[in-house]
């Protein structure tokens, strides 16, 4: 066994597992080199007694180039076992004598935690192979629905009228309790290459140059629904006349 260690270290002299956290995470690091169908007992009582590393609470280890599944049987009577090609944390709960046997095939890394770890196994990156076979279904149909509300698809529609009518309340477009886009553009005036005002009611009542529930919409100035869209009939108020007022809904 080879290993190597960093900081100074605070044994105790008690050497099982006391599942307490530590104030300072400690940990001490060696490699195996396992021939096939032989086992290597590791004692790590002198590790404690050298102050390298007491109270083992868990381990990472790195089967990564082990060309055979990783066995590992502790003293308190746990097996644990890693892959070829794969590495891993675990929880390690000793016993008094503190001895773990080994045994698999290559070159294997060992990491000792003297802080509880969760128990979790995951391929080395760019090695080993996942297979799958069949029909494999990431689709919900009740997740799929509401994502459908939220971001609905729509084709939007022209509503352009291409010459307004001056001075009077004219509909823009119908109520429509499907509609789930709308956009409106103030008035474009040909003659002077220009935007013009215009007023909405996007109520469905009669437009007007400040009536009730009118709104107007600036020169240049476009309004585009967001979230909520408004499914009401929407009129038009136009001073001018015989302008180009771009709508459509989806």
């Amino acid at each position: 066994m080879s290993g190597q260690s960093s900081g100074v270290y605070e044994a105790t002299g008690n050497q099982t597992s006391n599942g307490i956290v530590p104030k300072v995470g400690r940990v001490y690091s060696f490699s195996l080199a396992l021939s096939a169908n032989t086992s290597a007992p590791v004692d790590l009582k002198p590790l404690a007694n050298l102050h390298r590393i007491d109270n083992v609470q868990g381990v990472f280890i790195a089967n990564s180039a082990g060309t055979a599944q990783l066995q590992v049987s502790t003293s308190a009577g746990a097996t644990l076992k890693i892959p070829a090609q794969y590495q891993g944390v675990m929880p390690l709960y000793l016993s008094a004598d503190n001895v773990l046997t080994f045994s698999g095939a290559g070159t294997v890394t060992v990491t000792l935690l003297n802080f509880p770890t969760p128990a979790m196994v995951w391929p080395t990156e760019g090695s080993g192979t996942v297979q799958v076979s069949g029909t494999v279904s990431v689709q919900d149909a009740q997740v799929e629905a509401s994502l459908a509300v939220l971001q609905p698809q729509v084709t939007p529609v022209s509503r352009t009228i291409a010459a307004t009518v001056a001075a009077s309340s004219k509909p823009l477009m119908a109520a429509n309790a499907a509609r789930r886009y709308l956009l409106i553009q103030s008035a474009w005036n040909a003659a002077t290459t220009s935007f013009s005002g215009i007023w909405l009611n996007m109520l469905g009542g009669a437009a007007s140059v400040g009536g009730a529930d009118c709104e107007y919409l600036g020169a240049g100035v476009i309004y585009e629904s967001g979230e909520y869209v408004n499914t009401n009939a929407i009129n038009y108020f136009d001073p001018v006349g015989g302008l180009v007022l771009t709508a459509m809904e989806g």
